[in-house]
């Protein structure tokens, strides 16, 4: 996830928003929806 984030973060103009769509699968990388959502706020408070 850090490096999905940083990515993003990279490839994001002023003004861009980045989500996390609920919707896209996981391929199993993440217990489960809560998770990838916890992880996903730790990389983005790690920015």
């Amino acid at each position: 996830m850090d490096e999905i984030v940083t990515k993003a973060s990279q490839l994001a103009e002023d003004g861009d928003n980045v989500v996390l769509s609920p919707g896209f699968p996981s391929f199993d990388m993440f217990m489960n929806f809560e998770d990838r959502g916890v992880k996903f706020n730790e990389a983005i408070d790690k920015l």
